[in-house]
């Protein structure tokens, strides 16, 4: 089984303090991410997201539970998913970096399938899901 790995970037006129306000915020990601409900389980250090924070989001027919493994404001989140996907090992981290008086956005996961001959397939899926999850940060954070 071979690690799968997802790379995005999405570009914010927005300064990574607007952009990280969003991201360490889980309760916000229903507002400007494409999922139906995003609730924070148990506050982390600091709080309330900080690292061990674990947060629930509903994507129908999707619940995926993540826990924050890495908190540093404002630059890097990362995360591990706990369940919800039929993957292995999965790690995300979003790092946001100032560029040009706002913020570029690197959003990266990786992942081994469970399922085999799968990680292709969900490794497409994922792609499209974080460029597309990364350009709704940059642009939330501009309002």
């Amino acid at each position: 089984m071979s690690r799968q790995s997802v790379d995005v970037s999405a570009r914010s006129s927005a300064p990574p303090e607007a952009v990280w306000a969003l991201l360490a915020d889980a309760t916000t990601w229903s507002d400007w991410g494409d999922w139906s409900s995003a609730e924070l389980l148990r506050e982390g250090t600091p709080p309330p997201g900080g690292v061990h924070a674990v947060k629930r989001m509903k994507r129908f027919p999707t619940v995926t539970v993540e826990e924050v493994t890495v908190f540093e404001p404002p630059h890097r989140l990362g995360y591990e998913l706990r369940s919800g996907l039929p993957l292995r090992d999965y790690r995300g981290e979003v790092t946001l970096t100032p560029a040009d008086g706002g913020t570029q956005i690197r959003w990266r996961n990786e992942f081994d399938s469970k399922i085999p001959g799968t990680g292709a397939l969900f490794r497409r899926g994922l792609s499209k899901f974080i460029a597309d999850t990364a350009k709704r940060l940059a642009a939330a954070a501009e309002r």
